[in-house]
């Protein structure tokens, strides 16, 4: 049986494999600590299990459990949780199967052996709950290759344009499905409305300039677009900047 560990917490990894390396039925193939490597790792080999323990200050795992769930040939995901775990209420409604951690390392075996792909119906419930939770660290995209994870902290715009929104970000540029309206609610702390059609990340906004029409637009770090600022918000841009550039108290 091949698996996985997925944990962000470098305990929990180094307890898991401790425990089951020992196995002659299991083989431990990648231990990983980040949600877009689970993602990228399960598009590119085959797995059995995945030994999933998703930290409860994000639901970035749960996201990414989702789309691993709906693939074509999806491993089968057991959660791992601890015994205050606030994502054990996820996983019971949801009907997924989890363990507790620690636990004994054949229960954690006989558990593999049970277990099975995520049902449609699942999917669903856990999808609900992670549309329902706290914002998202990273971003769900569509690529050629394939969907892909964009982290929130490398956004530097977002640009509206009929069905999809343009995500600039550190390597690149991507679609996403989400409305601006979306996002804005969302993320509204990290993002500035610019224009009906634009948000823009406030670490990356470096000033506003004038054409020679007298329309105004915003400089956005590490990227040539100069998005349109509306007169609705200019005020608001204007002092974010001023604020921005006021010395602390």
């Amino acid at each position: 049986m091949d698996i996985i560990i997925a944990s962000e917490s470098l305990n929990v990894r180094q307890a898991l494999v401790r425990q089951l390396m020992p196995s002659a039925e299991i083989t431990v193939q990648a231990l990983l600590k980040d949600p877009a490597e689970l993602w990228d790792y399960c598009q590119q080999q085959a797995v059995d299990v995945v030994l999933l323990h998703a930290a409860s200050a994000t639901h970035d795992y749960l996201q990414t459990a989702v789309m691993v769930g709906q693939q074509p040939g999806a491993p089968a995901i057991v959660f791992v949780a601890e015994a205050q775990d606030p994502l054990i209420s996820v996983y019971r409604q949801a009907a997924l199967p989890f363990l507790y951690h620690p636990m004994a390392t054949l229960d954690i075996v006989n558990r593999l052996r049970l277990a099975r792909p995520m049902s449609a119906a699942q999917i669903e419930r856990l999808q609900t709950d992670v549309e329902g939770g706290d914002s998202r660290a990273h971003l769900l995209c569509r690529r050629r290759t394939g969907l892909g994870l964009i982290p929130v902290s490398a956004v530097r715009c977002f640009v509206a344009d009929h069905k999809y929104v343009t995500v600039e970000h550190e390597a690149g540029e991507d679609l996403i499905e989400d409305s601006l309206v979306q996002l804005e609610a969302e993320f509204g702390g990290r993002f500035l409305r610019l224009h009906r059609s634009a948000l823009v990340a406030r670490d990356s906004l470096r000033g506003i300039e004038k054409d020679l029409d007298g329309r105004v637009h915003a400089l956005v770090a590490g990227t040539q677009q100069r998005l349109p600022i509306s007169r609705r918000h200019l005020p608001r841009v204007r002092r974010w900047l001023k604020d921005a550039a006021s010395p602390p108290h």
